[in-house]
């Protein structure tokens, strides 16, 4: 299943934008809710954007670290950054229409830089995590191809699982962000440490799964 000549990015391209476009809108809700908490110093690095919310009771109150000393400030950098992630993406998306065969790694180092960034004013785990996972996917997808040939190895059949694993790790990842808001709301059930890390370490195998299949589909002069 190779991609049409002019689009050998396409899958990696899909993957990088629609998370890190998710990346994004969840590192501004958490920027919104440290912003809510006002120009308050925090008791320490690790903090709360929603503390007490029903909404993200389940998910631990969206925990975060933030090296700066005000919440308000820390909130207003986490935006800032995470629109910064939003208009990489797009710029990524972009690019998806432009035939270029090489695109260059400069949009996935900025990205990365971002998701570092995003990390430590606040922008919670998650979405750092994407953002950095999706932007060393774009660095590793523009190298050379004589790099990725000797360094990746793919089959054509792994190739074939991107967009199964592509669709899986989106659909589990709106699952887990919508349904655990709605049963915050409209249930009793009480946060479970163990079913967190689980979850955790579900949606990062499902993610790391589509890049490298995408890697796969997107390079079939090494199937």
């Amino acid at each position: 299943m190779p991609p049409r000549e002019g689009f050998e990015r396409n899958a990696t391209r899909m993957t990088v934008v629609t998370f890190g476009i998710l990346a994004a809108i969840e590192g501004v809700l958490h920027g919104i809710g440290e912003i809510l908490q006002g120009y308050v110093a925090p008791s320490e690095m690790f903090i709360q954007a929603w503390p007490g919310s029903s909404l993200t009771r389940l998910l631990g109150g969206w925990s975060a670290v933030t090296i700066v000393p005000n919440l308000f400030v820390s909130g207003i950098l986490t935006v800032l950054l995470s629109l910064s992630i939003y208009a990489l993406s797009l710029f990524v998306w972009a690019t998806l229409f432009t035939m270029k065969k090489y695109d260059g790694p400069f949009p996935g180092v900025l990205l990365l830089i971002s998701s570092i960034a995003l990390f430590l004013v606040g922008g919670g785990i998650s979405a750092p995590f994407i953002g950095f996972v999706v932007s060393i996917a774009w660095i590793v997808i523009n190298q050379p191809l004589e790099w990725r040939r000797t360094h990746l190895a793919f089959s054509s059949r792994r190739a074939k699982w991107w967009p199964w694993s592509f669709i899986s790790i989106l659909i589990f990842w709106l699952s887990v962000t919508i349904g655990s808001v709605i049963a915050g709301i409209c249930t009793g059930v009480t946060p479970n440490s163990a079913i967190a890390a689980l979850l955790s370490i579900i949606g990062a195998a499902l993610l790391m799964l589509a890049i490298f299949t995408g890697f796969a589909y997107d390079t079939p002069q090494l199937n």
